[in-house]
């Protein structure tokens, strides 16, 4: 899985989400956080490959299973902290 495909599933788990009085809040502002450390992953081959070579340089960096693993069980409990 490359760090694209994870953003995208992981915009289809959050698609769906009923944030209820603080949630919002706490979503954009935690899920914010979780974005940057989702785009600083992805920026990890801008050394090597430019951007503007690319249609997306997410598509470029490739997760392990356990990375990918890891960031959505982050993401997960990102979710379940908001549904509370």
């Amino acid at each position: 899985m490359n760090v694209r495909e994870l953003k995208h599933q992981i915009r289809r788990e959050a698609s769906d989400i009923d944030c209820g009085s603080n949630g919002f809040y706490i979503l954009s502002h935690d899920l914010g956080a979780f974005y940057e450390k989702l785009n600083a992953i992805g920026a990890r081959n801008i050394k090597t490959i430019r951007p503007e070579t690319v249609p997306n340089i997410d598509e470029t960096v490739e997760l392990e299973d356990s990375e990918a693993e890891a960031l959505i069980a982050e993401f997960r409990a990102l979710l379940a902290k908001i549904k509370k």
